[in-house]
Order: C-alpha cells, then sequence, then structure tokens
C-alpha cells in the first residue's frame, strides 16, 4: 500500500521523536498507534518483508486472544471459553467489511486492528471487575490509536462506573483513575493541532446535520448487511441453546437490559462513522467500519442472551425442535463461513491462482524498482492485472507525479524520477 511506502521512507529519513511532534501538530492526536506507523518493519528494507507479513498473523493470534478473553467472561475460563473465542474471531474476519484495510495494510492494521484488540481486552476487564494499573495502561494504549477507539474506550471505562451506580455501589477508585485518564486521552486526541491541519484538505468537515445523517444511513446499511450475513445467522442459531446451558451454570452473572443491548447495536457503528464524516465529510475507507462490526458482533451475542433472559426463555421455557440440529446444523454454519464472505474471497484466491499471480506481478514490479534505482533511468511499471478479491491496494495512477506514484519513487530511491505506469491491456505479465 502506498501509505506503507511513505511511512517507510519517512522511518528511515527522521528520527522517531520530532516526526511523532510533527505528526501530531500537523495530520492527527494518535500518539500510540504512530509509533508504530512510524518505525514499521519496512524501515528495514524490503530484505524484511518476511518481518511484514508476520504483522497480520500476529494480529490474528492477538485477536484471538482477545476474543477468549471475552468469551471467560461469559461462560468461564475453561475450553469452551477457547472454542467460543475461535469462533467469534473466524466470524469477525469472515464478515470484517474491508479486511485488506484492516489486517493486511500494516498502517491501517497498526491502527485500527491493533486498537481494537487493546479495547476488547479492556473491556473484558471491565466485565469481569478487574481494574487497576493494567487498565489504566491499556486505557492510555487505546484511545492513542485512533478517534474512533477514543470515543469508544471512553464508554466503556463510563459504563463501568454506571454499572457500580446502577448497583448502588461507590465508584471504586480504580474505575475512577481509569475513567479520568480516558477524558485525558481523549482530550489529547481531540485537541491534537494536527486535526485541523487534515480536516482542511477536505471539503464539508465538521458539518454536524450531513454528519449525523450520513451516519445514520450508514448505520441502517451495515446493520442490516451484517444481520443477513447467511454464517451468523447459523451460528446465532447455535448459540441460542447454548447460552442457556451457561446461564444455568452461572445464574449468578450479571446481564445488561436487552434494550441497552439492542440500542448498541446501531449506536456503535453511528460512533464509528461519525468521526470520519465529521473530520473528512466522507466515510472514506471502511476501517471505521472493521472497529463496528467487531463490537457489533460481540453486542449481538449479548443481545440474544439478554432478550432470551428477559423474555423468550419465560414464554417458551423448553426450546421447540430445531430443523438440521445436532451435526447438521454446524455443518451448514461452518460451509457458509468457508464458502462466502472473506474467507470465500482468500479461498478463491488461492485455488484459482490469483494470489500466485499477483504475487509474481508484485516480484516483477520489485525487480523493475530495482533496475531502475540500479541504472538511473524512469522506472515504468505494468499496474496490477487481475487483483485478488481480498488483498486490494492503491494501484499505480496515469499520472506519474501522483502521490501513490511518489509513495513507490520515495521508497526505492528514485527522488525526481516519475513512475510510469505503463497500460495493462499492452504490458500485462501474463499468468504463469
Amino acid at each position: 500500500m502506498a501509505d506503507d511506502w511513505s511511512y517507510a521512507h519517512q522511518g528511515r529519513t527522521r528520527e522517531l521523536g520530532p516526526w511523532l511532534v510533527s505528526e501530531y501538530l500537523n495530520w492527527n492526536g494518535r500518539y500510540s498507534s504512530n509509533l508504530f506507523v512510524g518505525k514499521g518493519p519496512l524501515v528495514l528494507g524490503t530484505d524484511a518483508l518476511w518481518l511484514y507479513r508476520t504483522i497480520p498473523v500476529a494480529l490474528l493470534g492477538a485477536t484471538l486472544l482477545a476474543m477468549r478473553s471475552i468469551a471467560a467472561c461469559t461462560v468461564g475460563g475453561s475450553q469452551r471459553a477457547w472454542s467460543l473465542g475461535v469462533v467469534l474471531t473466524i466470524v469477525y474476519f469472515h464478515g470484517m467489511p474491508d479486511i485488506a484495510d484492516g489486517l493486511y495494510w500494516y498502517t491501517g492494521a497498526v491502527t485500527y486492528q491493533f486498537g481494537t484488540v487493546l479495547l476488547v481486552f479492556l473491556l473484558a476487564r471491565c466485565m469481569a471487575c478487574k481494574g487497576g494499573v493494567v487498565n489504566v495502561l491499556l486505557i492510555i494504549a487505546t484511545a492513542g490509536c485512533s478517534e474512533v477507539h477514543m470515543i469508544l474506550a471512553l464508554l466503556v471505562v463510563a459504563a463501568a462506573a454506571a454499572f457500580d451506580l446502577s448497583r448502588r455501589k461507590p465508584i471504586s477508585t480504580s474505575t475512577w483513575s481509569t475513567l479520568v485518564t480516558a477524558m485525558v486521552c481523549a482530550g489529547a486526541v481531540v485537541l491534537a493541532p494536527g486535526n485541523s491541519v487534515r480536516a482542511a484538505l477536505f471539503e464539508g468537515t465538521h458539518d454536524v446535520l450531513h454528519s449525523a445523517w450520513m451516519s445514520l444511513l450508514q448505520t441502517l446499511r451495515f446493520g442490516a448487511t451484517w444481520l443477513f450475513d447467511p454464517a451468523l445467522l447459523f451460528c446465532s442459531i447455535i448459540y441460542f441453546p447454548l447460552q442457556r446451558q451457561w446461564r444455568r451454570e452461572h445464574p449468578d452473572r450479571v446481564l445488561p437490559s436487552p434494550w441497552f443491548t439492542t440500542m448498541a447495536l446501531g449506536a456503535v457503528i453511528f460512533l464509528c462513522a461519525f468521526p470520519a464524516y465529521w473530520g473528512t465529510g466522507i466515510l472514506g475507507q471502511h476501517r471505521t467500519m472493521n472497529v463496528a462490526y467487531c463490537f457489533f458482533l460481540l453486542l449481538w451475542f449479548a443481545n440474544i442472551t439478554a432478550w432470551d433472559r428477559a423474555l423468550l426463555s419465560k414464554k417458551w421455557p423448553v426450546l421447540p425442535a430445531v430443523p438440521l440440529s445436532g451435526k447438521v446444523l454446524p455443518f451448514v454454519a461452518g460451509l457458509a463461513l468457508l464458502l462466502t464472505g472473506n474467507t470465500g474471497g482468500a479461498l478463491l484466491d488461492l485455488l484459482s491462482g490469483r494470489a500466485a499471480h499477483y504475487d509474481h506481478q508484485l516480484a516483477a514490479r520489485y525487480a523493475l524498482l530495482e533496475q531502475s534505482r540500479a541504472d538511473g533511468s524512469e522506472p515504468r511499471l505494468p499496474v496490477i492485472v487481475d487483483p485478488p478479491l481480498v488483498l486490494p491496494l492503491y494501484e499505480l495512477r496515469a499520472d506519474p507525479h501522483d502521490w501513490v506514484n511518489q509513495c513507490y519513487a520515495l521508497y526505492f530511491g528514485l527522488e525526481g524520477k516519475p513512475v510510469h505506469a505503463i497500460s495493462k491491456d499492452d504490458h500485462a505479465p501474463s499468468r504463469p
């Protein structure tokens, strides 16, 4: 991705401290994720591509651990927690709105997915009524990842304080400390001078009515899309009787109001869309929706449990037999997860040879860039043909002086040389 080249070039040519200050003053207030953006693996050169490629793998593993921590709050720290954590992780990456930006683009991944992992851990600790220094550190790191994570982290801590009050208990010192920390961190992100500098590059920013209206439309759009995902529906049917069994085993577990969980389903999408419209006037890429989907997913299963406890279990204490129950329903759910969404796209890329073709084209592109650096010629790069479904990138532009083309030139030491995109009709590499 073009931004990865650009940030890696800056990481090689500028000291981290002054660069972080410059980003805060001139671009955004993401004080923690910018640490990883400014010194990513590509700073070490293309010989470190193996390290660059481990980032999605590491984030997959971290997401699984975070989901397992949430599952443990529901079913206890057992094998069930691992099973539920695995299912939640699979469903999440299966339905992630933009997995290329969310997982495979380094700059986006360490900003949004890393922040999401931290926020899930924070939520799990709050659900388990844990506090202390760990929560404070999680708040500091999470709020500094992005504006969306800052808002959600503040709400999680505020909800923990409200929960204490609802039980007519005084708010604990630990909760107070995390709440104050969250407010300070939120101020650091919101008041960053770089926010106004960045907003000046876009039209229609800071329009409350436009931001609210468009965020509402996106809430309806994404909410409907996720609710009617066949894989999620099948998993929900399987989950329904299981959560009754878990509730019987943990009768003292406090559950939220079903009205709260229902409203929160829409609110989390709205809150993840609004900052983008407020700051840029557009939603742009769907990486903020990736964050929304993670917490929509958790709230969806909490919503099922809350409504069953409050209403359904009283009307239907004995569940009727479900067609395709037993082993057939999990098999159908597995097929839906495997053959649709991002999982289906990845399998199609691999089995069709599209992924291998993509790798072949990029290897050829790197060789041409290295050749241009060696002989001083202007690079002429064929544009990508038939890109994978799950790994799209900012492709080269027709204008050799476009910012995307310039990012290639900067990273490969070709400053001042225009990078030309060759017509794919005449010069596209043949599929091996």
